[in-house]
């Protein structure tokens, strides 16, 4: 169903129901990374979801890590600029979709040796 929502929504939306996805109370970057997270723990196939990945990288990094338009996450629902939160879990989706076969524009190596910087 989370799949489904998501690719007639565009992209992976906050939260979901029984009809629809949606967000609230604003779309975070770290909706794709943890739906990717549950495919991979799940043994779901995701093979449908690489537009999602590609279109997720080509909004969000900004010279090798997320820009500073990349605002909300989960751990406190507050638009604000990209948080190291935020770069762990684009690492995360990096290292997910490799592991579900998708392929992605970023090295996951590259970005962790950047959050360690």
């Amino acid at each position: 169903m989370m799949i489904e929502h998501s690719l007639a929504a565009g992209h992976v939306t906050s939260c979901f129901s029984e009809r629809r996805g949606f967000d609230m109370p604003c779309a975070r970057a770290d909706n794709l990374p943890w739906l990717l997270f549950a495919a991979r723990e799940t043994g779901v196939p995701a093979e449908e979801l690489q537009g999602l990945v590609s279109a997720w990288e080509m909004e969000n990094f900004k010279d090798g890590l997320l820009g500073e338009h990349v605002t909300g996450d989960w751990m406190d629902s507050v638009k604000r600029p990209s948080s190291t939160y935020n770069n762990v879990m684009a690492l995360r989706l990096l290292a997910d979709a490799r592991a579900l076969g998708l392929k992605t524009s970023h090295e996951p190596e590259a970005l962790a040796k950047r959050i360690l910087e």
